[in-house]
């Protein structure tokens, strides 16, 4: 069975999902008895799916396990207490200088770091400001979903039995659910009633002038406005996470790499290792006798 070689940058994609999902390798169809297509026996199914079960997984597929089984934030703790470690670290500096990763190696690994960790800095910046932008949407639409609702209901009154101007005025259509058919609603009614002379007479015997039906649409036009400066924000928030994804994919690239290097250079101390965040299980440990 060839097992597929996933590049680095297939990995990268992944380590923003914390759900681990695998290789699928060969499908084994109980209905048909057949995998990937073949028709085989029962007792060649079992065998085949046995040695499924027992291959061998590769290097990379173990980093990609690796790399799903944590969040962005734990991953980041992790290499950054690596990093630090290292730098403060002499015997650990001693160890790793050996396999070419001196103080300048290291340092490229602290500046991977604090670009990605600015990175992740303004996006969470802007997160906070993206839900202050929804909430002020939620708020604009909902003071001007208000005045709306009340001018509909005068024309209802006003205009009973005339269906034309009902439906110039959008009294006679259905509430719209989505924000853009909401809008188009209040733009129709508005358009409609400061331009028609008889709505506008009509209007005021009910209390509501001119500049009360201009209001109303300023208040429309309000959250219409802070609903396209959502949509701003939130293509500009796309574009910082690709730009925190490309750089935390260089950023893993450097510390699996250095995490090999500190395995073998740090083999014979297991508590350093740990103190680099690698997890030495027990069975690992020397152990020493007199």
């Amino acid at each position: 069975m060839t097992l597929k070689k996933i590049s680095s940058l297939e990995l990268n994609s992944q380590f923003w999902s914390s759900v681990e999902t695998g290789s699928t390798g060969n499908s084994v169809l109980p209905s048909t008895k057949t995998i990937a297509g073949s028709e085989v026996t029962s007792s060649e199914t079992a065998n085949t799916a046995k040695k499924v079960e027992t291959t061998p997984t590769t290097e990379t597929e173990t980093q990609k396990r690796r790399a799903n089984r944590y969040t962005f934030e734990q991953k980041l703790q992790l290499i950054r207490a690596s990093i630090t470690n290292s730098l403060s670290d002499p015997v650990i500096q001693q160890a790793v200088v050996r396999y070419n990763y001196d103080q300048a190696k290291l340092q490229e690994g602290a500046t991977l770091l604090a670009d990605v960790e600015a990175l992740h800095y303004r996006q969470q910046t802007m997160l906070a400001g993206s839900l202050e932008q929804t909430r002020t949407v939620m708020s604009a639409q909902d003071a001007a979903e208000k005045t709306l609702k009340r001018f509909i209901g005068i024309a209802r009154i006003a205009f009973e039995g005339q269906e034309q101007i009902l439906d110039l005025l959008q009294a006679n259509t259905d509430r719209k659910k989505s924000f853009a058919e909401w809008l188009e609603t209040g733009r129709l009614f508005y358009t409609s009633a400061l331009s028609l002379p008889s709505v506008l007479t009509e209007f005021a015997r009910y209390s509501v002038t001119q500049q009360d039906l201009e209001a109303g649409r300023n208040q429309l036009l309000e959250a219409d406005s802070a609903k396209n400066r959502q949509f701003s924000a939130s293509g500009d928030s796309q574009d910082l996470t690709e730009q925190k994804m490309i750089a935390f994919g260089k950023l893993w690239d450097w510390w699996m790499d250095y995490r090999r290097i500190v395995r073998m250079a740090l083999r014979q101390q297991p508590q350093l290792m740990e103190k680099m965040g690698i997890t030495v299980p027990i069975r690992s440990i020397p152990r020493f006798t007199n």
